[in-house]
């Protein structure tokens, strides 16, 4: 058998809640039972097999607390083997592990703003939003680790506001 090739991760970086799975592509992928995915070389999980250039692995929820020291992003290698001895992959897949963000406090950046400023630690995790009572959510901007700030809901801006609907609006 040709020996397996791992080329990226889809997705390529998650946070630490992260409950799911992270596609493996390369080449040389076979449909075996002992097909099997390893995350920071040690937990080993069932590959599930979809063609020769695609694997599904279930990312272990203990491999993602505790990757590395600090509070920042952390790297994980993550190997795919197809008879559960021969690993390849640890250097060319790499799952970015952000923490869980946390949420200090919140409050506009100036009286009568269309921003409201949070502060925490955690910020820059993937697909973080803002959410508002309103129902409405909005996508972060100048966003980094301990900073972040969101443009309020059109509901909450201007000569008049519901008060009842954005009083205490924010949900990051």
């Amino acid at each position: 058998h040709a020996s397996v090739t791992v080329t990226r991760l889809v997705p390529a970086a998650v946070s630490e809640g992260f409950r799911g799975r992270v596609l493996v592509e390369g080449s040389n992928f076979l449909n075996t039972t002992t097909l099997v995915c390893r995350f920071r070389g040690a937990a080993v999980v069932p590959g599930r097999f979809e063609e020769q250039s695609r694997v599904w692995c279930d990312v272990p929820e203990r491999e993602l607390r505790g990757t590395g020291s600090g509070g920042g992003q952390r790297r994980m290698s993550v190997e795919v083997s197809n008879n559960g001895v021969d690993f390849e992959g640890g250097g060319h897949a790499v799952l970015e592990v952000s923490p869980l963000p946390e949420v200090v406090g919140a409050g506009p950046l100036e009286r009568n703003g269309t921003d409201v400023l949070v502060v925490g630690s955690g910020l820059n995790s993937m697909g973080l939003r803002c959410r508002f009572s309103t129902g409405d959510s909005t996508v972060p901007a100048n966003q980094n680790d301990t900073v972040l700030s969101c443009a309020l809901p059109s509901a909450c801006v201007g000569a008049v506001v519901d008060e009842a609907r954005c009083g205490r609006a924010l949900a990051v």
